[in-house]
């Protein structure tokens, strides 16, 4: 889709700190981090919805988001030892969101989320945009090489 953000990232007509990419999927850092490190494996086909993707791909992004998972635990320690995994997001085009988690409500906390009638709503603009160089570091950090 020509006006999706991330299909114009997967184009390289937005700037993002990418840290994989194969010929399905590419891994970035979220630019309105819950924390840092937070970061998205988004399929390079557009498709709306997760129930729509092939059980091939589907499969691919949980891989590929395993093995990041993992060096997120190795490499920023998270406290409780955990990495949230969501598939969630106001953008229209899947995506697998890995959040490194210090607090258990990370996710859920007034952060990202406030009460509007009586309802939990997520809201992105809440969240800062995350430093440049903060990111760039952690791309340094968080590259993942092509699983065997």
């Amino acid at each position: 889709m020509d006006d999706c953000i991330f299909c114009k990232i997967i184009r390289g007509e937005l700037p993002s700190h990418k840290l994989y990419e194969d010929d399905q999927v590419i891994v970035i850092l979220d630019h309105r981090p819950v924390r840092p490190g937070h970061a998205m494996v988004i399929p390079k086909q557009h498709i709306d919805y997760f129930m729509n993707l092939s059980d091939d791909l589907a499969s691919h992004i949980i891989k590929i988001g395993n093995i990041l998972a993992r060096k997120m635990m190795d490499t920023l320690e998270p406290k409780p030892l955990t990495i949230g995994h969501l598939v969630h997001g106001y953008v229209p085009h899947v995506h697998y969101h890995l959040v490194p988690q210090h607090d258990w409500d990370d996710i859920t906390s007034n952060q990202c989320v406030r009460i509007e009638n009586n309802e939990l709503v997520f809201d992105a603009e809440m969240i800062p945009v995350a430093d440049d160089e903060a990111q760039r570091e952690l791309v340094q950090n968080l590259k993942i090489e092509r699983p065997e």
